[in-house]
């Protein structure tokens, strides 16, 4: 099983559900039949929680975060909207933070950080081109003493012929 960090960070833009007055919001998590609530925000519509809640996944390929935002009422709280957001894809130990619309209101979008820490793709580091080693020659390294191939041998002293086989100019 993995764990996922989940951090509802805010709501912006809900549409007042209220006939009298403003809404109270607040935010249902859940996944895999877990199930936390963030406090209320009395008269916001663009509240901020910051709230952290931690989930174990069994199957983060068809796990989904279950995000609902209700207004908060005396009698019955109404629902002012949701999102739900796959888990597929995530990246271990990377978080995600977006900004979603929520979805069956009128307005409104949930700011959500997530981050799978022992589950998810692993991220490796792009690939860095192989340092170019020198060319590479054909002909041996040139040793101290001898001169380089293809040049003529330095002139010396009167009779000397520094090849063996060479004759004496006439």
């Amino acid at each position: 099983m993995g764990k996922l960090d989940v951090r509802i960070v805010g709501c912006r833009n809900l549409a007042n559900t209220e006939t009298f007055g403003t809404s109270d919001p607040y935010v249902v998590v859940s996944c895999e039949g877990k199930k936390y609530k963030t406090t209320v925000k009395d008269g916001q519509l663009n509240p901020e929680w910051n709230e952290k809640f931690t989930f174990m996944i069994a199957d983060e390929n068809s796990s989904r975060l279950e995000m609902e935002v209700w207004d908060s009422n005396t009698i019955k709280d109404s629902q002012m909207g949701r999102y739900d957001l796959s888990l597929a894809g995530l990246v271990r130990g990377k978080v995600s933070d977006g900004w979603y619309i929520l979805n069956g209101c009128k307005s409104g979008e949930i700011r959500v950080r997530v981050m799978a820490t022992d589950f998810g793709k692993i991220e490796t580091a792009p690939m860095q081109p192989a340092p170019s080693a020198p060319p590479q020659s054909s002909a041996p390294p040139a040793m101290a003493g001898y001169p380089p191939q293809g040049v003529p041998p330095p002139a010396g002293p009167p009779g000397y012929y520094p090849n063996p086989g060479q004759q004496q100019p006439q």
